[in-house]
């Protein structure tokens, strides 16, 4: 079984539904001296996108249309929330992030 990079190991799911999973990293970095803007991680099956925050996009990967489209909507009204993830996270102020329960509710 392949090993995870370091940074998964410390991941925390932010919301799941309809089989699509987001997912923000507290150590999340590549390489020093890369800089990816703030993110999110949405997984669906085998297939997986790196979504901005602001402005709420996709950076990298792909998902089926429709899920896709789902998590561009989920992200346009959860990024104040992502944003303060995402702020927490860089402070190194936590390890664990604001939780969603479905995809058009407020945090937990």
């Amino acid at each position: 079984m392949p090993v995870e990079p370091s940074y998964r190991r410390a991941s925390d799911t932010v919301s799941s539904f309809l089989g699509i999973t987001i997912r923000m990293y507290y150590n999340d970095h590549l390489p020093p001296h890369f800089h990816l803007p703030p993110h999110f991680h949405a997984e669906h099956g085998d297939d997986e996108v790196l979504g901005t925050i602001n402005p709420v996009g996709i950076y990298e990967g792909s998902l089926p249309t429709r899920s896709l489209r789902l998590v561009l909507a989920w992200a346009e009204l959860h990024q104040t929330a992502l944003e303060a993830n995402w702020n927490a996270a860089r402070a190194m102020q936590c390890k664990s992030f604001r939780l969603f329960h479905s995809l058009f509710s407020e945090p937990l």
